[in-house]
This record gives C-alpha cells, sequence and structure tokens, in this order.
C-alpha cells in the first residue's frame, strides 16, 4: 500500500492524497464512476411572435403579470435582440421557466428602438403552465397568436 503524500491548502487545511491512486478512491479500491444526476424536467411556456418589418428596432422585452389588469413585471433578464431596420419577416421565441404547472400569466410585449424608447407592441395574451420536456405542451394553448 502506497503512503499518504501530505499537502497544505490554504488556511492551513491539510487533505490526504494516496500517489499512485485514482483520485476520490480510497487505498486499494478503485473509484467507482458516479453518474451525473439528470436534471429534473422544468415546467415552461415559451412565447413566439413574428413581425413583417422592423424599423429601428434595437429588439423586445416581455412583461407578465398574474392578473390581466397587472402590474406586469419585465421577465427577459435581457433584451431580446431585434433585426434593426428591415423589410423581411423575423420570428422570435422565448422561454419563461420561471412557472409554476396550472398556474396562468398574462404576458406583453415592449419593443425597444436603437434610441432607447420603450412602446407597447402586443395586446395582453393569457398562457396557463405548462409544458416539459418530458410531456410537451399542455392541451391549453401554449403559443399566442403571431405578433405585427
Amino acid at each position: 500500500m502506497s503512503s499518504p503524500d501530505r499537502r497544505s491548502l490554504s488556511g492551513g487545511a491539510v487533505f490526504l492524497m494516496w500517489a499512485g491512486l485514482i483520485p476520490g478512491a480510497w487505498p486499494g479500491q478503485a473509484a467507482a464512476p458516479i453518474a451525473p444526476a439528470s436534471p429534473s424536467p422544468r415546467p415552461k411556456l415559451t412565447l413566439s411572435w413574428s413581425t413583417a418589418s422592423e424599423v429601428d428596432n434595437y429588439g423586445f422585452l416581455v412583461l407578465r403579470g398574474d392578473q390581466e389588469e397587472g402590474p406586469f413585471k419585465v421577465v427577459t433578464p435581457k433584451v431580446i435582440a431585434g433585426a434593426g431596420t428591415s423589410d423581411v419577416p423575423h420570428q422570435y421565441h422565448w422561454e419563461d421557466v420561471e412557472v409554476v404547472p396550472g398556474q396562468t400569466y398574462y404576458y406583453y410585449l415592449e419593443s425597444v428602438s436603437l434610441q432607447g424608447a420603450k412602446e407597447k407592441f402586443s395586446p395582453v395574451v393569457s398562457k396557463t403552465c405548462c409544458e416539459t420536456p418530458e410531456t410537451g405542451p399542455s392541451k391549453a394553448p401554449t403559443t399566442p397568436e403571431p405578433l405585427r
């Protein structure tokens, strides 16, 4: 059996490393492979919209509320990039993963111009959770009609 090699860590703590063995194995034992934990499926709602054309569009913010009247809060961590100025249609998608199964949420979009001006871009739409990677879409519609 090989002897332990003592090494210091910052702060004076000491750990033992068995020379010549697979890291993590006890002396005389092979290290057992550790299977990664499979992530549990996370519920999500997918919002999709399209534009026929765009003028000076920096991008979009998604706002969400628990009631149709609001209040609404921006839920996108950053602006979803727009197409600037474009004469061709563009498709956009965003997934809300901070949702609870069975809960209905209300969403609308704000467009942000290249100058930083914000404007309500869509009507309020309702969506009921949920879609998970394992179950797919629920029977309730999960995608609003394309917005212009």
